[in-house]
């Protein structure tokens, strides 16, 4: 069969099935396939079974999935558009790297995906987004 089909004037008549009660008859026809072991380069596309944890972090401090600065927040508190903070950079932080700088008033740090949680002690009490410097 190629093309389009005609829908007719009595399917068109025909009530709509509310979606729960079709999402329903179609979960009532389905059952999740058994589990299997497999390659991880086979597993393309596929669900997992269960839940994986990790057994250590990963990195293993608190990060952040967003590049950005380590600021002090009061130096940015009265910042605008039209009125920007500028502060001095101390140090630029690849990800997984640790502060070996205080963040002090005036001052910021490059941190790239790291907000660590020992980030108050280096000074640090606030985030400005990479996305919204410039």
């Amino acid at each position: 069969m190629t093309g389009k089909r005609t829908v007719t004037r009595e399917e068109l008549a025909r009530p709509m099935v509310p979606y729960v009660e079709a999402l329903a008859r179609v979960l009532e026809q389905i059952a999740p396939l058994p589990s299997s072991l497999m390659a991880l380069r086979d597993a393309r596309g596929l669900a997992i079974a269960e839940a994986i944890v990790a057994e250590h972090d990963v990195p293993g401090f608190d990060n952040s999935a967003m590049d950005g600065y380590a600021i002090v927040a009061a130096d940015t508190a009265a910042a605008s558009p039209d009125r920007p903070a500028v502060l001095r950079l101390i140090e630029d932080l690849p990800a997984g790297t640790a502060p070996t700088q205080t963040v002090a008033p005036g001052t910021e740090n490059m941190s790239a995906a790291l907000l660590n949680s020992g980030a108050n002690s280096t000074g640090c009490a606030g985030c400005g987004a990479l996305s919204l410097t410039w």
